[in-house]
């Protein structure tokens, strides 16, 4: 009597990434409802231009969507020292 979830949440940072999304669940168990999705999504232009519209300049709202994005999923976890200068480098490449 479980239910569950996969969700898989995918932002491209180049104009060259692809990526192949695929959820996958192993369930060995009877009585038990799952599910699963994913979705890719690029810094879209729409988000650029309402930062615009607020002051914000292109590299900062870049850098607070992915900010947004991965920031919580980093942040809490033991590497996030080492990881802050390496995604702090690559959004500063795709200025």
């Amino acid at each position: 009597n479980a239910a569950g979830h996969l969700h898989e949440h995918t932002l491209l940072l180049s104009p060259l990434a692809r990526i192949n999304a695929i959820p996958a669940l192993k369930i060995e168990h009877n009585n038990v409802q799952a599910s699963h999705s994913a979705s890719v999504t690029r810094v879209d232009d729409d988000h650029l231009f309402y930062c615009g519209a607020r002051g914000i300049d292109e590299q900062t709202a870049t850098k607070l969507i992915v900010d947004g994005f991965l920031g919580a999923l980093y942040r809490e976890t033991s590497l996030a020292a080492e990881l802050e200068p390496l995604i702090a480098n690559k959004i500063a490449a795709l200025a």
